[in-house]
């Protein structure tokens, strides 16, 4: 077991080993991390993502880890925001929605069989 001291000062006791399968390098750069533009903030998400989150996508309660995350994280942010990250995760959503009734259906429609343009009629006479 390890004991580690985390998550608000609350003693946290973690079965199994202390590592995360990453360097020490590696936690240290994200724990040192002090993001100041967009960039910055999509890399340390990004080493987040791949030094710790990535080795639980694969677990049955992940999702009930992921909305509980994305619920801690929106908490002390504006509604205005809270609405923009809900209407990244709704297109996120969509796109998913449209990939798997596209793979149930066995055929891909054609961008260009969408709704016809406005003045198409006329352009055809």
């Amino acid at each position: 077991m390890c004991e580690t001291n985390v998550f608000s000062g609350m003693l946290k006791v973690w079965p199994g080993p202390c590592t995360l399968g990453s360097s020490d390098a590696d936690l240290d750069s994200i724990l040192k991390s002090t993001p100041k533009s967009k960039e910055d903030f999509v890399a340390l998400s990004d080493a987040i993502i791949t030094h710790i989150v990535k080795r639980h996508q694969d677990k049955p309660l992940y999702t009930t880890f992921v909305e509980h995350h994305v619920r801690a994280l929106a908490a002390p942010l504006r509604d205005v925001d809270v609405r923009k990250a809900a209407s990244g995760l709704t297109t996120l959503s969509n796109e998913k929605q449209r990939e798997q009734r596209e793979k149930l259906s066995g055929k891909k429609k054609p961008k260009s069989a969408g709704k016809p343009a406005l003045g198409a009629s006329k352009l055809n006479k």
